[in-house]
């Protein structure tokens, strides 16, 4: 029987600006008898990174600028926090009126939430998320700003260079365990499927090829196959999330072990403008749909 297993390590202290994450990492595991092994894959939450590589901001500390201004009237964001999104990202791509859909719709966020009051109260203070691009290319609501488990009047950033990162504790982790891993950086957004609420997915990785290059195989009838090409370090930190939590659980990293996976090749990631051109065209290619006369009975 084929299985893969996840633990998540739950003594890791308080992460602090300078601390050696590959380090604190293999404490844990010590302790907790989680022994890295060769081929093991460690998901680390880009919260514990950023702030050890001294990602945290002080909201006091930013002064908005005119444009950030500009774009807080039209949102209804404060400006502080536009600011910083438009210092961590290469500039707004779309604008999601959460508290509008809120509005409109309250049965989706009472349907994510045990607490209604709660969630009404949220929802007034968040007027909209801005969807951008990153400086390192990631599709990221709100420039992946994270005030969760902060202290008031701080956020962090997303590590500078994820990649980076995972490739920095990945050679560390070699270097005192002895043991040849994986490592990927996940961080939570928002989920765009059929579904409201959010996902964790991949921001960086070392040791592991991305996506598996399975498209065009062919299946069990001999038919070539459009898929295949599965984004398995997403898949990973979408179940890793299933021990990380979102809240208050206090599990920063989770060992996978005994999966398979393609250690080879260089990083699939497609150019930093391509998703954007991707849902540009997309619309153009909807709109000729609708306006088609042939088509307009059926659309």
């Amino acid at each position: 029987m084929k299985s893969i297993t996840i633990h998540g390590l739950e003594t890791i202290p308080e992460v602090r600006e300078g601390d050696d994450i590959a380090r604190l990492i293999h404490e844990a595991s010590i302790r907790e008898e989680v022994q890295l092994s060769d081929g093991d894959v460690v998901m680390v939450t880009s919260k514990i990174v950023s702030k050890s590589e001294g990602r945290i901001v002080h909201l006091l500390d930013v002064s908005p600028s005119s444009k950030a201004r500009a774009v807080a009237r039209v949102t209804g964001k404060d400006a502080v926090e536009v600011e910083m999104i438009l210092r961590e990202s290469q500039g707004i791509r779309a604008v999601i009126p959460v508290r509008k859909i809120a509005s409109r719709f309250p049965e989706i966020f009472s349907a994510i939430s045990n607490d209604r009051e709660v969630a009404s109260r949220l929802l007034t203070q968040e007027p909209a998320f801005l969807v951008t691009v990153t400086k390192g290319g990631l599709m990221a609501t709100d420039a992946g700003l994270d005030y969760s488990n902060n202290p008031p009047g701080s956020c962090t950033v997303l590590p500078e260079n994820p990649d980076s990162s995972a490739t920095a504790i990945r050679a560390e982790l070699g270097r005192i365990s002895g043991a040849d891993v994986a490592v990927v950086i996940t961080d939570t957004e928002v989920s765009f499927t059929h579904l409201y609420g959010s996902m964790d997915i991949a921001i960086g990785f070392s040791g592991i090829q991305p996506v598996s290059r399975l498209f065009g195989t062919t299946d069990r009838y001999g038919r070539e196959k459009f898929g295949g090409a599965d984004v398995v370090v997403d898949e990973l930190a979408a179940a890793a999330a299933l021990l990380m939590g979102q809240t208050s659980e206090g599990i920063p990293v989770v060992v996978v072990k005994n999966l398979a996976y393609d250690r080879e090749g260089a990083p699939l990631k497609a150019p930093q403008d391509a998703l954007t051109k991707g849902i540009w065209w997309s619309f153009l290619a909807t709109l000729k749909l609708k306006l088609s006369p042939v088509l307009q009975p059926f659309v």
